[in-house]
């Protein structure tokens, strides 16, 4: 956030060297949880959430390539 607002103020960008272990942990941290504390694994949900919404497939109105949705 500091550097983006460094870029609005000056117009100038920073470089930014972060760990991606570190911003990917908040992912699977869950999972990681879950598994240390039940011995259970989690099964995969696709782009369904528990925890998060809206998370999922919804229908629209509308065509899509030439198909009238309902």
């Amino acid at each position: 956030m500091a550097a983006l607002v460094h870029r609005k103020k000056t117009g100038k960008g920073q470089l930014i060297d972060l760990s991606q272990l570190e911003t990917a942990l908040q992912f699977i941290s869950p999972a990681m949880l879950n598994y240390f504390a039940n011995q259970e694994n989690d099964k995969r949900t696709g782009n369904t959430s528990p925890y998060a919404a809206p998370h999922a497939i919804y229908r629209c109105k509308g065509r899509i390539d030439g198909v009238l949705l309902p």
